[in-house]
């Protein structure tokens, strides 16, 4: 048998997990706001409360994804992680 799969998107506002079974059948979906590009745009660069908050949270996603059976994690970093001088 499968285990699980789970993704992390960490994005500008958001940083979301995904968890789904082996036949693709959804586990669970958490969207929490994490703002990590509250500062892009008018420095270039991701504070660091910004940063420490969205650690805390993939932190949680990836305890959530583990309690749920998930063996392989994928963490996809968007716009925030792409744009700032200090991903």
């Amino acid at each position: 048998m499968n285990s699980p799969l789970a993704v992390i998107d960490v994005g500008t506002n958001s940083t979301n997990l995904l968890v789904v079974d082996s036949n693709g059948n959804e586990l669970t979906r958490v969207v929490s706001t994490t703002r990590l590009g509250e500062t892009l745009h008018d420095t270039g660069t991701l504070s660091a409360d910004a940063i420490a908050r969205t650690m805390t949270q993939i932190n949680q996603h990836i305890a959530t994804a583990r309690q749920l059976g998930a063996e392989h994690i994928t963490i996809v970093g968007t716009a925030a992680c792409r744009r700032a001088t200090n991903a």
